[in-house]
């Protein structure tokens, strides 16, 4: 390799850099004002090309990376999704971290999206998916939810999670790292978390359509801390999904580290 070119360089000039991966990574810089690590762009980029090609790509809505960029602007940038997908409620520079994500207080602070909303995904056939970089296992803290109605919930001081309807499925003990709810079907929903998917029975209801909260769910807010976000379509290649995810933090981590 040339002296001064580096492997995301030769990447592009050899037509290998996917034009998503591209042109977020130049959104993310230009909301930064400044230049990402090669290796962060190499971790994106291949994230991108490992989602299209194992056929994830077309099941994911909206995609949020809250690792990797300098900056809280930068890091409320979506890899796919409309531009402005995220809306940003009291979080400050200093609740930002480039390896951890974005840290919740508990109180006033999280994220919403009108993007991902329960009229814009089918009933029956959709995702939540998260990785958590530090669990709060003891105050009420709710990772996800929509509106006030709460059909989703993800609580993890006491393990509960509740799919497409309003009453909580008690799942294993939760662990940081890669988290999803996944439904295909009216009766059942997989859950995925710890390396380990297991199934869970409850019937999806009908639900209003209602914005979409993260590290917030009904009034109660979250103090857990999050490096991504996404929603879409169900998966039924869970743990493909949780490696792929993984693979992509743990390759910015190193880039940035």
């Amino acid at each position: 390799m040339p002296r001064g070119v580096t492997l995301f360089d030769e990447r592009l000039i050899q037509g290998r850099v996917d034009p998503d991966a591209l042109s977020y990574i130049s959104k993310v810089e230009r909301s930064d004002n400044a230049s990402l690590e090669p290796g962060v762009k190499v971790a994106i980029n291949n994230f991108v090309i490992n989602c299209k090609a194992s056929g994830l790509w077309g099941k994911l809505s909206l995609v949020a990376i809250m690792s990797g960029a300098r900056t809280l602007t930068g890091a409320l940038v979506v890899l796919k999704g409309p531009i402005n997908s995220l809306a940003n409620t009291n979080f400050v520079a200093a609740d930002y971290d480039r390896l951890n994500g974005f840290t919740g207080d508990g109180a006033t602070k999280f994220l919403s999206t009108s993007t991902y909303q329960a009229a814009s995904e089918a009933l029956d056939d959709y995702h939540i998916a998260v990785n958590l970089t530090t669990l709060d296992t003891v105050t009420p803290s709710n990772v996800w939810g929509f509106g006030g109605t709460v059909y989703d919930q993800a609580q993890t001081h006491n393990s509960l999670v509740r799919s497409r309807n309003t009453s909580n499925i008690a799942v294993s003990t939760w662990t940081k790292g890669f988290a999803c709810v996944s439904r295909n079907n009216s009766s059942n929903f997989d859950w995925r978390n710890n390396k380990s998917t297991t199934n869970y029975s409850q019937t999806s209801v009908a639900r209003n359509a209602e914005g979409f909260r993260i590290l917030r769910s009904g009034s109660t807010y979250s103090t857990n801390v999050i490096n991504y976000f996404a929603g879409g379509k169900a998966i039924t290649e869970l743990a493909l999904y949780d490696d792929l995810v993984s693979t992509l933090l743990s390759d910015i981590a190193r880039a940035i580290n």
